[in-house]
């Protein structure tokens, strides 16, 4: 379940000393909260929210990723968003040529989702400490947040086709005094789709429900589970490890963070962050990069039974990497590219091989992303549907050209 999430900050003349998160926005089923956090500490902030952020919630948080912010809501209020989805990020990520480096939520929310986030100066600047805040300020941060959530629901919609809220005019606001709260009022919604000719290989959508991903790709449905806890990994490895009785193939891949030098000697600079399985429709992808134990599980045993073949293209420093960090160390191992150059000399002779050329001239699937995607953050606790979209099409990739050359179909 989405929470749209928006904060507003105090004026500051230092970011360094003097940042302060006055208040935090939660939108959700179309109620709002607005926490007065400058009137709060850690005893009297909301305990049911921390569980709301934990990391086995299905709740994700959508709002702007701010490390400063970050920060002060973890030493202020002990609250850290574990599953938090950058809005910004993932806009320029599938819209790259609408969105820029410079874009804001203002102009994000108003091309998507068609609300208008301008504002006086002087609800900008005000008193956000204020013990009561006035009618201009709470329609404000209510539509804040309001905007992130509308932003990442078309995001995740099921279609690149944009269903946006058109308001024929301002909303509105005014105050209950039986109920003590504020009510917005958003009148005349009418519903508008726009539709943008972008080129995809693949589609992905999110089941809340399951927390697992569907990409679909020329009629074949895949199940992607994202996880960085060992009890939802060894829970899908234990379907294939205990009901396959015969040579099963495994595609295998990872994205890797590079964070310094180099060399041909050891592994230093070179990281792990996600590690991608495919089986039979099913993939797994592991962010290695929060997980913290890997002891005694059904993974590690899933890897050193013989009776699995690892299709995926061998690198040395990530194996190492793996074995050393993870202790994950795979029995039986196929390189698809030095097989393709050994199977077909005569094909592969004369040019570069990678995974996009043998994917082309052995499997008929053209494997090509945008560089956006691939030098994106991977390490980030929420991947985007682009990332997830990358990150098992290149296993499924791996898995079916790995399936061909040992299996033969």
């Amino acid at each position: 379940m989405v929470i749209g999430m928006a904060t507003h900050i105090t004026p500051f003349k230092s970011k360094r000393y003097n940042f302060k998160v006055a208040t935090l926005q939660l939108y959700i089923d179309e109620k709002c909260l607005i926490l007065k956090l400058s009137r709060m500490d850690e005893i009297s902030f909301p305990s049911c929210l921390r569980c709301l952020s934990r990391r086995d919630s299905k709740f994700i948080f959508a709002g702007i990723q701010d490390e400063e912010r970050s920060d002060y809501l973890r030493r202020k209020c002990d609250f850290e968003i574990s599953n938090g989805l950058d809005i910004l990020e993932a806009a320029r990520m599938r819209w790259p040529s609408k969105f820029g480096k410079d874009t804001d939520l203002k102009v994000v929310a108003r091309e998507l989702a068609d609300v208008d986030l301008e504002q006086p100066l002087h609800v900008l600047q005000s008193n956000w400490k204020t013990s009561m805040l006035c009618l201009e300020q709470v329609e404000f941060a209510t539509m804040e947040a309001y905007a992130s959530y509308c932003v990442v629901f078309l995001y995740m919609s099921k279609s690149f086709a944009i269903v946006a809220l058109r308001f024929s005019f301002v909303p509105t606001i005014f105050f209950n005094m039986t109920r003590l709260l504020a009510v917005v009022a958003l009148r005349n919604i009418v519903f508008s789709s726009y539709s943008f000719s972008i080129k995809k290989l693949a589609s992905v959508t999110f089941n809340p429900n399951t927390c697992t991903y569907i990409v679909n790709y020329e009629g074949k449905s895949i199940e992607t589970t994202v996880t960085d806890k060992l009890g939802v990994a060894d829970q899908w490895a234990m379907k294939y490890w205990k009901n396959k009785g015969k040579a099963t193939v495994v595609g295998l891949a990872n994205e890797g963070l590079k964070t310094g030098p180099i060399t041909s000697i050891n592994t230093i600079g070179y990281k792990v962050s996600t590690l991608q399985l495919y089986i039979d429709e099913k993939c797994l992808i592991l962010k290695l990069a929060h997980m913290d134990q890997y002891n005694n599980s059904n993974l590690k045993a899933l890897f050193r039974d013989s009776m699995y073949i690892f299709a995926e293209i061998q690198d040395g420093r990530r194996n190492d990497y793996l074995w050393n960090e993870c202790g994950f160390k795979a029995s039986n191992s196929l390189d698809i590219v030095e097989a393709a150059k050994m199977r077909w000399p005569d094909k592969f002779r004369y040019t570069t091989v990678d995974l996009k050329v043998v994917a082309k001239e052995v499997a008929n699937v053209h494997y090509d992303w945008p560089s956006n995607v691939l030098q994106s953050n991977w390490e980030t606790r929420m991947l985007c549907l682009e990332q997830v979209e990358y990150a098992t099409m290149e296993a499924f990739v791996i898995y079916c050209l790995g399936h061909k050359l040992f299996i033969g179909d």
